[in-house]
């Protein structure tokens, strides 16, 4: 039987995150050396553009994962689908819609150390054109 608690289930999320940063490049520290991430108590807010919940095949959305804050160093930003992938890219993610891509999407940002919590969700739902 595994423990499972909110904030340890956020702590081993945070450490496979970082340990992906560090795979990557993305941090000048080497492999060895820990880093330390402080949690961001806001989270992004996550949008749908055009504000269509449900697209048909082929058709063009983008999700934009967008950070209120004084500005300074740009965020990166990790996203999360209903399928389990986690990707990491800019603010912006394009997708010409498959049924493959239906579910839900969250984003979080990272910078300078810093880690936001997971934004609400947004589900997407892609049809047939004869449905």
């Amino acid at each position: 039987m595994r423990y499972s608690h909110p904030l340890l289930d956020e702590w081993m999320a945070t450490q496979s995150w970082v340990n992906r940063v560090k795979r990557t490049g993305l941090s000048t520290q080497p492999c060895g050396v820990p880093i330390f991430l402080s949690l961001v108590s806001r989270k992004p807010s996550l949008i749908l553009e055009p504000n269509w919940s449900q697209i048909y095949r082929g058709e063009k959305v983008t999700l934009t994962c967008e950070m209120q804050d004084d500005g300074g160093t740009q965020w990166t930003y990790e996203w999360r689908t209903t399928n389990g992938k986690t990707i990491t890219s800019s603010e912006h993610k394009t997708i010409t819609a498959t049924e493959f891509d239906s579910g839900e999407y969250s984003c979080r940002g990272f910078r300078d150390y810093k880690l936001t919590e997971w934004s609400d969700s947004v589900r997407l739902t892609v049809k047939r054109e004869s449905d």
